[in-house]
């Protein structure tokens, strides 16, 4: 049985035989286009898309401090939007506005193969940022240790391949160019009667289970940012050289009433003990007051058991701050009702194709203009999430 094109469904109809695909001299009758809601929507999407995304893409190349891992998969987000926008879509704008397909077969592929790896290269971004923000708050250490930029990169890489894998010898099989019909139009379709069962399972694999996960470790992520229960590190050490050789915090004089060391009390990356000049980033004005969970950063420090010693610290605490990252919460929450709107509904549409054989009337319109706004709401969400990138934004404006 043929079926339709997985991403931009074109009329195919049962009795429609392949074309053959070595017949490099088509000829194609004149078909008269027409700038119905399609196209003109289409053509928005590729100037607003394009834009919005070489410029935050920019953005995140001129600053460097923008370039962390969970920045490289933002920024991997925004260069598949940008293929979306300069690539896919004046392709569907041709497909659109003539109502047909006019390109010949090799467009015909090129077209598929951008339908079906673009859309999954943009739902793999959304879960890997997802998977970011679960490793940061489960496994604070080992993120800040080992989840590197070069890491983030290798992954980013790593999901191209598989997808590119999976799919081109999948799309060069399944495409095809319909003959033209009485008013002498041809489609870019799909035949998957060849691919069995693989047509399911690549839908249910690549598509639905990445944004079922997106779903499910949300809740988890909130959790553990929110209410999750400190893992501590005990270290023993008694030697004052050892810990300042290691940019530990010591302490050489008692706590305030509170039991809090003040920030005189405290050397903090090779500074002389007692010594009274406070951190810079922490201000000048602060000199005699509490140290804060925050200023801290989840180390303990413990005050000298004995009065004649100068320093004596029995053990240190290491552990993550109990909300998190801030921006890296805003953003993977922006992220995920970017996924819930847009996304979501454009994936369940095609699995239950899979389910009914019934198609309800309009459905398909509605989801591909909201996947299509993707590739808009995408970088203005990374805008808002992150401060730093909003105070870029407002610069040229004078805020």
């Amino acid at each position: 049985m043929n079926s339709t094109d997985r991403r931009d469904k074109l009329s195919a109809q049962a009795n429609v035989t392949m074309q053959n695909r070595a017949n490099s001299s088509i000829h194609y009758e004149l078909v008269q286009g027409f700038w119905t809601f399609s196209p003109s929507f289409t053509v928005f999407t590729v100037v607003a898309g394009t834009l919005a995304n070489f410029a935050v893409l920019r953005l995140f190349l001129k600053r460097p401090t923008l370039r962390t891992p969970l920045g490289m998969y933002l920024i991997n987000l925004l260069i598949v939007n940008i293929v979306m926008s300069c690539v896919l879509e004046p392709l569907n704008v041709v497909h659109h506005y003539f109502s047909a397909w006019t390109l010949g077969y090799h467009a015909c592929v090129l077209r598929q193969y951008l339908g079906w790896t673009i859309l999954d290269a943009i739902i793999f971004s959304h879960f890997l940022i997802a998977v970011n923000r679960l490793w940061a708050v489960v496994f604070p250490i080992s993120y800040r240790m080992q989840y590197t930029v070069k890491v983030a990169i290798a992954i980013c890489a790593t999901s191209w391949m598989v997808i590119n894998v999976c799919f081109i010898p999948t799309v060069i099989t399944i495409t095809y160019v319909t003959n033209p019909d009485d008013q002498g139009r041809q489609g870019c379709s799909l035949n998957t009667d060849p691919i069995g069962v693989w047509g399911p399972i690549l839908q249910i694999v690549f598509y639905d289970l990445p944004i079922a996960l997106v779903f499910l470790l949300y809740p988890v992520i909130c959790y553990k940012s929110f209410f999750g229960t400190r893992k501590h590190r005990q270290i023993r050490t008694g030697n004052e050289s050892s810990l300042l050789a290691k940019g530990r915090l010591v302490t050489s004089q008692p706590t305030n009433t509170a039991g809090q060391p003040t920030v005189s009390n405290v050397a903090v990356l090779g500074q002389t003990a007692g010594s009274t000049e406070p951190e810079s980033h922490l201000g000048t004005n602060q000199a005699t007051k509490p140290l804060s969970e925050s200023t801290a950063v989840g180390l303990s420090v413990v005050a000298p058991s004995n009065k004649a010693e100068t320093v004596a610290v029995k053990s240190l605490r290491c552990c993550r701050p109990r909300y998190g990252s801030a921006s890296g919460f805003a953003t993977l929450t922006l992220m995920t009702l970017s996924v819930l709107v847009c996304l979501a509904p454009n994936e369940a549409y095609f699995t239950l194709l899979l389910v009914v054989d019934t198609d309800p009337p309009g459905l398909f319109e509605i989801v591909k203009v909201l996947q299509s706004l993707t590739i808009i709401f995408d970088p203005i969400l990374i805008v808002l999430a992150n401060p730093e990138l909003r105070k870029l934004v407002r610069k040229p404006f004078g805020g």
